[in-house]
């Protein structure tokens, strides 16, 4: 349902369910655009950084999801040398269209609620992205490589969630952080492709005047 005829490029990132990378051992591959999030953990952790920076190319975002921590503004740069989008938030009022200029400053958008949301481009492009405005910074989104990283949480048991909105399929994993310890933990999001469905629609007459 995204029209890419005004940017073919853009069915690279847009053009099937989800992203993925190289193959694995055991024949899975690595997910992009997974969001990540600690959860179910003791005590209180402050956001660090006030800014989330995005880059445009190529009519798509660097990544199809985004993460957002409440309060934190979201700046969007467009690293397109002949594009011109005008992104806008779902979840946020937009009191005037801001356009990116090619390899200029970026523009800023914030997140009036936390939750889920979706960032399109009102000049029409394939341009758009999951957003997920969190209450706590202890999350992130998966690259390519199926890479992502949380610092600063904190040690005891909590819970580690994934989820990908396109599958619409999330996981969660009991864990425990030690003191000290960068601990790796991998998250397995399964998909199944749907039967393919097929619609007889019974003879078809001609209409004879």
């Amino acid at each position: 349902g995204i029209d890419t005829s005004r940017c073919p490029n853009s069915i690279e990132n847009y053009g099937k369910t989800f992203r993925v990378g190289a193959k694995l051992e055991d024949g899975s591959r690595t997910l992009a655009d997974a969001m990540v999030a600690v959860t179910e953990y003791s005590g209180f952790i402050a956001e660090k950084s006030p800014v989330k920076r995005i880059t445009i190319k190529d009519c798509a975002f660097e990544s199809r999801t985004i993460d957002l921590t409440f309060g934190q503004k979201l700046e969007i740069a467009n690293h397109d040398p002949k594009g011109f989008y005008a992104p806008a938030l779902s979840n946020s009022t937009m009191p005037a269209v801001m356009i990116p200029a090619p390899n200029g400053d970026p523009i800023t958008i914030y997140s009036e609620k936390p939750g889920y949301s979706r960032i399109t481009d009102q000049m029409g492009s394939a341009l758009n992205a999951d957003v997920y405005t969190m209450l706590q910074p202890l999350h992130a989104v998966s690259d390519v490589s199926g890479h992502y990283r949380i610092d600063g949480v904190p040690v005891g048991k909590s819970k580690l969630n994934a989820r990908l909105r396109t599958i619409n399929h999330d996981v969660t994993k009991p864990i425990e952080v030690h003191d000290g310890v960068v601990e790796r933990i991998d998250l397995v999001l399964s998909y199944k492709t749907p039967a393919a469905v097929i619609v007889d629609a019974g003879p078809i007459k001609p209409n004879l005047r």
